[in-house]
């Protein structure tokens, strides 16, 4: 399958988007392949980038005290990381991984910046996307932080 057909058949991040602006945004998105256990962020860095999974699996790591790494959250073909850091200009908070051989998309900020002042509605169409997924996950967090709240008071 062609490149140009796996972006175009992205329909989890462009969903809201037609063909042609899926076409137009393509353009500035840098895909490249990263094999199985390859870090393609690192937890401290700073990110100013924000990655689209088209194919394959990775893991979210968290150093824990001794050193080591915790998967925290898997993430599949489909999904999106990255978002924090590129939106708010922090450091990357987490190590992600490659699960499996991997094509992932990687779109800056500034290719961003410069997409949307060219494309104001297009823009607006994925940032609302964005935000979206962002409040699900808090909502799933809440959700996470009241479970174990729970449990540690014996409710």
């Amino acid at each position: 399958m062609s490149l140009t057909k796996i972006v175009d058949g992205y329909t989890p991040f462009f969903g809201n988007l037609n063909q042609e602006e899926v076409s137009s945004l393509r353009e500035r998105i840098n895909i490249r392949k990263y094999e199985s256990n390859q870090r393609i962020i690192e937890s401290g860095e700073w990110g100013d980038s924000m990655y689209l999974i088209f194919q394959g699996l990775v893991n979210i790591n968290k150093p824990t005290q001794n050193g080591k790494y915790k998967t925290i959250h898997q993430m599949k073909s489909g999904d999106f990381f990255g978002d924090i850091a590129f939106l708010a200009g922090i450091k990357r908070s987490a190590d992600v991984v490659a699960v499996n051989d991997s094509l992932i998309g990687e779109m800056t900020k500034r290719n961003f910046d410069e997409y949307i002042l060219e494309n104001p509605v297009i823009g607006c169409k994925i940032l609302y996307h964005m935000a979206g997924e962002l409040a699900r996950r808090i909502v799933n967090s809440n959700h996470q932080i009241e479970a174990l709240n729970s449990y540690l008071n014996n409710d």
